[in-house]
């Protein structure tokens, strides 16, 4: 009986051991007797044959092999190569046919694929010298190339050797397609690109970051005339059209499954905020959803989920906002949550001091990774976007000087490979986030050429707002007491100063350290600042009108706010940070540090206090509670903290230059930007001009001549188109 690992077990194995076709085999064991056994199944199709190549070999040796019909050897010399499968001439003669080129003494020969791989055929039974002994079968043995001596056939030793080349072959065989595909993950894929970029508005109004699509129309929020709207373009471009007026800013957080809502989020204030829902036909009025309070939301997309960002993590409830719970516990401020398209993965933002991370989930918690790690997006917010085959991420960062966009690959797979992140720019226009076209070939978002910035001045007598300084393009500054200078931050965040007429113009800080809130010293001879380095926290900082050093003044590493001068130079009050991706453990509070003892103190009672102003005469200071809606002063005689004016949010407050009134830009109950006077003593609060329809930064200041100030943007942002190509 022939041995287990001498078997063939198909016709295609058992042709290549005779070295023919299949057709010619099954030809031979049914008019031959090639001994082939069949295993019994149902119908022709369903059964298996298995052989022996002791029994093969056997059935070669016959006599009546030898005699065959030169009419056969023609018939089967006749088959095409391309039908046999094999190398042979066509006019090659089959298993004991004797033809022009038979071997001596009727020996069978099987030719093999030798001379490509540089191998010696090598006949079984011979002496050594090519010549065969009679009767026996030749068959060439891939035994050069590893090493190997011929053995006899059917004999232990040639098995083994046959089976070692075999094996041999098939680990090296392994080990260059594992080489191959190493090579192959590690060439650089196509990549992402823009083919063009089309300009949809046109309008000059103010535009908030966010856009939705439903593949016919582009959403979006912007400033007009007469307050915040949301508006609507088609995707092929044209004039806005305003479809609901807001109350109060509010952010676009999606677009429900049904293209029927959009889901929005209030943008009053660093913490969690109340949820809307507006409909988009009809007229309706938004409505809160539920009582939740978030930092960021969306739905599934279909529609039966809600998954927001609040305090302490990532939740899902139920579409009304009810039966909330926790998947995720995550530490800092997140933010820009977004389902993948095929609602198995939730990604989302997450800020903490000064960095900013992308992390990824599936929706019942589990599979939580970090995303892009060499992303560079600051703590800013630029929402993700996934493309709607679920491929890509859309992000927004900085690249070559620009905010522009970058794509991620967000599909894996052993398979998957070059998931570094892809900028699709610099383009000369910054982006800051983008909402895909449903084929995913063209991204929408809102762009902006230049930021640029121009100071406002409140007319006293027209109740308007002036253009000052127009070569002074900034959003934060500050004049010493003279009025002769000024210190302001450019966009790009360095510090400078120059002369309020021009001229002189000396920057005070690297481009590498980001600055914002310059405050001059009482005698004009330093600046105190709020600065950060990449990936570390706002410190209170000093400069040199001279220039020089701008060390931090303490030597913790927690994040600190506005610094403001005592009147005789000696020492700052700052507050901490309210925004939960910077605030400190524990409650916030408003500080005292004296330059000369280098000792930091807490003023009595602050606890929930932040953004501190200290007054001219050095009596109060001014600052607001954690919810920036009121307005306290500490009055340093009493050592006593009192409330004095509560609106809708404070953006920011200012002493005025005698120390008589406090300046707030702020938004009221109903959502009207506003500047407004606080006189003290007395209290006495009274509406200085109402910004509605005016688009104007967070920050507000105060003139040479005692009148505020206050930063409103000279370009605003367009709809612009991104025809893009993603590689599948």
């Amino acid at each position: 009986m022939s041995e287990a690992h001498d078997r063939l077990d198909s016709w295609k194995a058992i042709a290549e051991y005779l070295d023919r076709d299949p057709t010619t085999v099954m030809r031979w064991a049914k008019e031959r007797g090639l001994p082939v056994h069949v295993v019994p199944g149902e119908g022709h199709r369903h059964r298996s044959v298995y052989a022996y190549k002791g029994e093969i070999d056997a059935w070669l040796k016959k006599p009546a092999l030898q005699g065959l019909r030169a009419d056969e050897r023609r018939n089967q010399s006749a088959i095409p190569r391309e039908a046999r499968n094999d190398n042979r001439p066509a006019d090659e003669s089959p298993p004991g046919v004797q033809g022009d080129a038979e071997p001596a003494n009727g020996v069978t020969s099987r030719a093999r694929f030798l001379a490509p791989l540089g191998m010696t055929a090598v006949t079984n039974g011979s002496r050594g010298d090519g010549e065969s002994a009679n009767g026996v079968t030749s068959r060439v043995r891939f035994l050069a190339p590893l090493g190997m001596t011929p053995g006899t056939t059917g004999s232990l030793p040639s098995r083994l050797g046959r089976r070692r080349g075999l094996w041999a072959v098939f680990l090296g065989g392994a080990l260059l397609t594992a080489v191959a595909a190493a090579a192959w993950l590690g060439l650089p894929g196509p990549e992402p690109k823009v083919l063009g970029i089309e300009q949809l508005t046109n309008d000059g109004l103010a535009k908030y970051r966010d856009v939705v699509t439903d593949g016919a129309r582009i959403y979006f929020t912007e400033h007009t005339n007469t307050g915040c709207v949301v508006a609507q373009i088609p995707t092929v471009g044209g004039s806005p059209v305003a479809i609901a007026r807001l109350k109060g800013d509010m952010f676009i957080q999606d677009l429900s499954p049904v293209l029927s809502e959009l889901l929005m989020i209030e943008a009053t204030s660093f913490g969690p905020k109340p949820i809307w829902v507006l409909p988009l036909l009809g007229g309706g009025e938004p409505r809160r959803l539920g009582d939740i309070v978030a930092y960021s939301a969306a739905w599934s997309p279909d529609g039966s989920t809600l998954a927001y960002a609040s305090d302490g993590g990532l939740y899902l409830s139920d579409a009304s906002g009810a039966n909330s719970r926790r998947i995720v516990a995550m530490a800092g401020k997140l933010e820009d949550v977004r389902w993948s398209p095929n609602g198995r993965q939730l990604c989302w933002r997450r800020v903490s001091g000064a960095e900013a991370t992308l992390w990824l989930a599936d929706r019942d918690g589990k599979g939580l990774r970090r995303l892009a790690a060499g992303w560079d997006a600051s703590n800013e917010g630029v929402p993700c976007t996934w493309t709607p085959d679920g491929r890509y991420l859309i992000l927004a960062g900085h690249y070559a000087g620009h905010r522009t966009l970058g794509v991620l690959r967000a599909s894996r797979g052993p398979l998957s490979r070059h998931e570094n992140l892809t900028f699709l720019g610099p383009t000369g226009v910054d982006f800051c986030s983008a909402a895909a076209s449903a084929d995913g070939s063209a991204l929408y978002c809102v762009g902006q050429p230049k930021v640029r910035f121009q100071l406002g001045r409140l007319d006293s007598k027209s109740k308007q707002l002036m253009p000052y300084l127009p070569d002074l393009t900034t959003t934060e500054f500050d004049f010493t007491n003279d009025g002769g200078w000024v210190a302001y931050v450019d966009e790009k965040g360095s510090l400078w100063k120059g002369r309020v007429g021009g001229g002189e113009k000396v920057q005070l800080t690297a481009p590498a350290l980001e600055g914002e809130l310059p405050r001059w010293s009482p005698d004009g001879k330093r600046i105190a600042f709020m600065g950060r380095e990449p990936g570390k926290p706002w410190k209170v900082r000093l400069v040199s009108a001279d220039g020089g050093s701008y060390n931090p003044v303490t030597s913790n590493d927690n994040n600190e706010g506005a610094p403001t001068w005592s009147p005789d130079g000696s020492r700052l009050t700052f507050g901490d940070l309210v925004d939960p991706a910077t605030r400190p453990p524990g409650p916030l509070v408003i500080h005292i540090f004296d330059l000369k003892k280098r000792r930091l103190s807490v003023v009595p009672g602050s606890e929930g206090l932040w953004t501190a102003r200290w007054s001219p005469g050095g009596r109060y200071i001014a600052a607001l509670t954690e919810d920036s809606r009121t307005l306290v002063l500490f009055d340093f005689q009493t050592g006593k903290w009192e409330k004095l004016f509560s609106l809708g949010q404070i953006l920011d407050l200012h002493w005025s230059r005698q120390g008589k009134s406090i300046y707030l830009l702020a938004t009221t109950t109903k959502g009207q930007s506003t500047l407004f006077r606080v006189k003290i003593p007395g209290h006495q609060a009274e509406q200085l001009i109402s910004l509605e329809g005016e688009h104007v930064g967070n920050y507000l200041g105060v003139a040479p001549d005692d009148t505020p100030l206050v930063a409103r943007p000279v370009n605003s942002g367009e709809i612009y188109a991104l025809e893009c190509q993603f590689p599948k």
